[in-house]
């Protein structure tokens, strides 16, 4: 993909564009539905189902592309994720 070309068809001198880069060749991250993160007092939570219920965990997220987001800490592989918040 030539990227100058493509804005070239699309973009006038003058005119603003937001560019956010993913992380699209990162190995080894862990990801979970943008719909499971949910804010509690300003701070990113998941919520995980464990024995005797489920548990809210605060989260360090990263980069999204709209419908997944990369959790950095808080959680770990294998954990039950509710994609809604309860």
């Amino acid at each position: 993909l030539d990227a100058k070309a493509e804005v070239t068809k699309h973009l006038a001198p003058g005119m603003n564009v937001k560019v956010a880069f993913l992380p699209v060749n990162e190995k080894n991250v862990l990801t979970v539905p943008l719909s499971a993160v949910f804010e509690k007092d300003g701070v990113p939570v998941v919520a995980v189902k464990r024995e005797g219920g489920t548990v809210e965990i605060a989260v360090r997220t990263g980069a999204t592309d709209g419908k997944l987001i990369v959790v950095k800490s808080g959680l770990k592989e294998g954990d039950k994720v509710l994609t809604t918040q309860p």
